[in-house]
């Protein structure tokens, strides 16, 4: 884990990098803007109306522009065979839960809009990882370039003018930031992945294998009969993989020492993924009966643990109520509240180990 010199570091290069990239972006829609020979929207009113009408703008736009970018996911995505599991925009998260589509409001750290997605379970090759991880560029490019072409043709009125000439040079901001290749708080961008898939490197073979090993799950392969590719080593995602097969195995001492790198290394671990990895550091701090690390991590968590309803949420839940809380008749209840959701889990294969640990709670709460 990186001390605090080091995190105070990795923030400052973070904000220069955002400054670089805002500047870049800048710039190259300034020459955009001379080349199409585009007036600057809203000079017409006064200053106060220049402002409201540019920030109302703007937000709408980020709005629209980011569902275009996450549309662009689920379509290419759906094309290639993969199936949806959450869809945020902002705020707002619809994600699948107990086999129902449900709506929450979840505050995301490291990006604006997420489509996830699980793969195929038929084995995928690179080119249809590139179409999915690409959809979302190609969406925001082809609607500049349509709104761009509109506006040429100088159909409507002046303010729908000025507000689509702003909504195009954003949505192609966007696209051309997601085409750079860097980290946002551990996710890396589309761009990051395409250049990677595209230059063949060991890192794309990490890429691959983390969602051929998800497709695996999905399709009902428990986590310790997985095949972990070695390449799958590099990446964070990886080391929780490895520590589902120990866990699954029953090999405890190894799988507490997966989980025990996982939270040295947690500044690289994908904000997209983290709550499941704090699921896992409060449960197995249950288990070796470290209560005040186990209050600690679902401390972090507790907003987002409350609402599960999915058998790994429950899972967590319940062994904490036993554990931390001396909560028998609770625990009882959130196992069997697990086990009768385990059919509609998502992912097949976990929910047949989320079951047999569910199961064995149910027995030591039988023989106290």
């Amino acid at each position: 884990m990186l001390n605090q010199g080091q995190r105070k570091r990795k923030r400052m290069l973070g904000r220069l990098a955002g400054i670089a990239v805002g500047l870049a972006a800048g710039v190259c829609l300034g020459l955009l803007v001379s080349a199409m020979d585009l007036h600057f929207p809203f000079v017409q009113y006064s200053l106060p109306g220049f402002l409201a009408s540019v920030i109302g703008t703007m937000l709408v736009g980020c709005v629209l522009v980011t569902n275009i970018h996450e549309l662009g996911h689920l379509t290419a995505g759906l094309l290639q065979g993969y199936r949806l599991l959450s869809y945020r925009m902002g705020p707002v998260c619809w994600e699948y839960e107990n086999g129902k589509m449900v709506i929450r409001f979840r505050l995301n750290k490291g990006y604006s809009g997420l489509c996830a997605m699980l793969p195929p379970k038929r084995r995928s090759g690179r080119l249809a990882h590139l179409y999915y991880y690409a959809g979302g560029i190609l969406f925001n490019l082809l609607t500049a370039g349509l709104l761009m072409l509109w506006l040429r043709l100088g159909a409507g009125t002046l303010w729908l003018r000025d507000a689509l000439t702003l909504i195009a040079f954003f949505s192609l901001a966007i696209g051309l930031v997601n085409l750079i290749p860097y980290f946002s708080q551990g996710n890396p961008t589309d761009g990051k992945m395409i250049w990677t898939l595209l230059a063949g490197k060991e890192e794309a073979k990490a890429y691959l294998a983390l969602t051929q090993v998800s497709a695996q799950l999905a399709s009902g392969v428990r986590p310790g009969r997985l095949k972990l590719p070695k390449s799958l080593d590099c990446l964070p995602q990886g080391k929780l993989f490895e520590y589902y097969f120990l866990l699954d195995r029953g090999e405890l001492d190894q799988a507490w020492a997966a989980l025990g790198e996982l939270e040295r290394t947690i500044d690289r671990f994908p904000s997209v993924g983290v709550t499941a990895l704090y699921y896992e550091l409060c449960f197995s701090a249950c288990l070796r009966e470290d209560i005040p690390k186990a209050k600690e991590w679902h401390e972090r968590v507790q907003l987002t643990l409350d609402q599960d309803k999915d058998a790994n949420g429950l899972r967590v839940r319940a062994y904490y109520a036993w554990y931390a809380e001396g909560d028998w008749a609770g625990a009882r209840t959130l196992a069997q509240e697990g086990q009768a959701v385990l059919s509609v889990y998502p992912v097949q294969g976990q929910a047949e180990m989320e079951g047999e640990l569910l199961r064995k709670l149910l027995d030591l709460l039988d023989q106290g």
